[in-house]
Formats: structure tokens, sequence, C-alpha cells
């Protein structure tokens, strides 16, 4: 059974909360994949500060859906083994996470994070500009 298998019939054991959280962290980290490739094949300067928010940021995200999905599964195994021996996991906190939010250096400055926002409005404006045009490709010659 492939890794894609296995994922899948996992899911049926998962409630739907935990699925969308799931596909909430994997978009992110798509989202992360596609701004770093925009990155390496833009012109902009500052390429460095750029790609320590968009890391940063990213991390922070992952790392608050992941606490989520951990904070959910203890509430979880509490509340199924309620009666019965005590859990090794007693309480978990997603506010007591500073360091896995802040795993990837230093917070960016106000400064790094506007540049970086000017960086993604730039890109998402590239890739609506290059939809257009495929879209319109597609029109005047359509496939047969």
């Amino acid at each position: 059974m492939d890794a894609q298998q296995t994922f899948s019939s996992e899911f049926l054991f998962i409630g739907s909360d935990m699925i969308d959280r799931i596909y909430t962290l994997l978009a992110r980290i798509t989202e992360l994949m596609v701004d770093l490739v925009d990155l390496e094949t833009s012109t902009v300067n500052e390429k460095a500060s750029i790609e320590q928010v968009l890391i940063y940021e990213a991390a922070e995200s992952c790392a608050d859906v992941i606490a989520t999905v951990h904070e959910t599964l203890v509430a979880e195994q509490v509340e199924a083994n309620k009666g019965r021996r005590d859990l090794l996991v007693r309480k978990f906190s997603a506010e007591q996470i500073d360091n896995m939010r802040g795993c990837c250096g230093v917070a960016p400055t106000a400064a790094q994070r506007a540049m970086a926002e000017e960086f993604k409005k730039l890109a998402e404006k590239r890739a609506d500009r290059e939809i257009r045009e495929y879209s319109q490709r597609q029109v005047q010659s359509p496939s047969k």
C-alpha cells in the first residue's frame, strides 16, 4: 500500500474538523513552496530578507495548526479514557509553544515584513496576468 492509500484510509477514522486542519496545514506548506519558487525566479532585491519573512511566517502558521491538531487529539484521548488509567499527557496548551512557533530564526522586522508583503502582491498580480493570458490563448486556439 502506498503512502496516498494509507493516508486516505486513515481519513476514515478522523473527524471532518481534523481533516480540514490537515488540509489547512498542507495548503500553507504548498503556499510557501509557491512563494519560494516565485522569489527564486524574481528579480526583486533583498531576496534573503523576503525569504526569511516567508519562512518565518509559514513556520508560525504551521505551528499554530499543528498545535491545534495536537490539542484536539489530547482532548479526544482524555475524553476517551475517562474512568480508565491516567493518561501520560494530561495537559497541552497551544498558547505555550512559543519556541515551536519561532523555530525558524529571529522574528522579521517591520521593514522586512513590508518588503515580503509587496513581493506577495506583485507575485499575485503576475500570476493573475499569466492566468488571463493562458485563458486567452485557449480561447483563440482551443485544443482539438
